[in-house]
């Protein structure tokens, strides 16, 4: 099987080319699904191998997502993604109406964190395939504040005022089309031409062409691009480097033999690659986000004169005034109660976020660079930041370990595979891309803003 796999990497790159001159059409690669799809059908469940799975026409009962919640705007969003990926309502399929949980953190004219771009993008795109009237006040408001914050390069970025980056832009790109903006209009050929300046030699793409912890081209970079053109009905041969290749085969040479794509040339496996190889197949397979979008139809506004009619019908104004008039006076001696008693809980909250708050300030005042973090980390960084990092992350579901060495209480000043693997839980949780385990200014920007 291994040789008959190395056989088959040697025929791609023999096809490849001939693909570069458009003898064949850039479908060719599809051939390299198959092996991929097997991979990720051996993945715990996860909603961007569900939409992945979906877009090849794997089955996938999505049973695992009917228990989803979140604290956050973005932890919606994937989730509502895949479940429209397999044709079926986020409203109804889940426990709960993950769309009413979602147009919940739309305030002042955007979703969720209003330092952030990434759930602005990506819960208007979930919305979006939930068939969600464009012409709704949260669809409206988020798409506008989404067009308000394209960079001037033409790109967009993970958060406000923040610099571009492939990933992001792309998203925006899908996010802005699904939403009615024309592939033709000046916002959509500025993000083009923002993403055409930062494609590299090789023909691939870096997640930031101007970033401070490399510029090498990855796979996930790849793939966005790639589904980014299929948004923009553009035609991928366009993006060919002479002699070199695009984003196709530079994406399709990171693939292994064991068929998942490694996020860039010697990194291996790691707890991202499900979600890389889902990137790529979506793309590969020539489909775009969203995998799916399913119609809704929003119930019938209750008239108010047929309540008016209902009462009449059953002695409104008649009879049974006197009747009537007593159960008015309990339900208003039942509502005083409730009042009563949502008081006294919010008076018990309020007491509770000040004790917090106090807190708070009094840990500032005693180390006012103790919850700061001032210098990228990698593995193999060290330092008492190391250590509070690994505090944040023990802290915040993504723990290093149940116990012993890195676990809470246990933290220590090394930056190792546990740090690194803990982190891209975090990233992965947050909505980071890329989630690599890397601690830059995008991750250190989030954290700032959630402490």
């Amino acid at each position: 099987m291994r040789e008959f796999l190395a056989m088959k990497k040697v025929l791609v790159q023999i096809i490849l080319p001939i693909v570069c001159l458009g003898i064949f059409p850039p479908q060719t690669a599809r051939a390299d699904i198959a092996e991929a799809t097997a991979y990720l059908l051996n993945q715990s469940d996860n909603p961007w191998v569900t939409m992945a799975l979906s877009a090849v026409g794997e089955e996938t009962s999505g049973e695992y997502l009917k228990s989803t919640n979140g604290s956050t705007a973005i932890e919606f969003a994937a989730p509502i993604l895949a479940i429209t990926a397999i044709g079926e309502d986020p409203r109804t399929f889940p426990s709960i109406d993950l769309i009413e949980k979602l147009k919940g953190y739309y305030t002042d004219g955007q979703i969720g964190d209003s330092s952030t771009l990434n759930d602005d993008i990506f819960g208007l795109l979930a919305l979006l395939s939930a068939g969600e009237p464009s012409d709704s006040i949260v669809i409206a408001g988020t798409k506008d504040f989404v067009l308000r914050n394209q960079n001037d390069d033409g790109g967009w970025g993970f958060s406000v005022d923040g610099g571009s980056d492939t990933n992001m832009t792309t998203a925006a790109i899908r996010t802005l089309v699904e939403s009615g903006v024309s592939e033709d209009n000046a916002v959509i050929q500025n993000a083009a031409a923002y993403l055409k300046s930062a494609q590299n030699a090789d023909g691939g793409f870096p997640y930031d062409p101007h970033g401070m912890w490399g510029t090498d081209s990855d796979a996930s970079s790849d793939a966005w691009i790639i589904s980014a053109v299929t948004s923009m009905g553009g035609n991928i041969n366009d993006w060919l480097i002479e002699n070199v290749g695009g984003p196709v085969e530079h994406l399709l040479s990171l693939q292994t033999e064991e068929g998942y794509f490694q996020y860039q040339a010697g990194t291996g496996e790691d707890d991202f690659s499900p979600i890389t190889t889902s990137y790529a197949v979506i793309a590969l397979a020539g489909k775009d986000y969203p995998v799916n979008s399913i119609s809704y139809n929003p119930p019938e506004p209750v008239d108010e004169d047929d309540d008016t009619e209902e009462e009449e019908k059953h002695g409104g104004g008649g009879g049974n005034t006197s009747e009537r008039s007593v159960e008015d006076t309990v339900d208003i001696e039942e509502a005083a109660d409730t009042e009563e008693a949502t008081l006294t809980q919010l008076q018990a909250e309020l007491e509770k976020l000040m004790t917090l708050l106090s807190r708070l300030q009094a840990s500032a005042t005693a180390d006012p660079g103790a919850q700061r973090f001032t210098r990228d980390l990698n593995i193999g960084s060290v330092g008492e930041d190391v250590r509070r990092l690994q505090q944040y992350l023990n802290a915040h579901s993504c723990a290093l370990n149940a116990s012993g060495y890195g676990s809470p209480g246990n933290e220590t000043v090394f930056f190792g595979e546990l740090t690194r693997s803990a982190l891209i839980c975090l990233q992965m949780k947050s909505g980071i891309i890329p989630a690599v385990g890397y601690f830059g200014p995008i991750t250190r920007a989030y954290i700032s803003t959630h402490l």
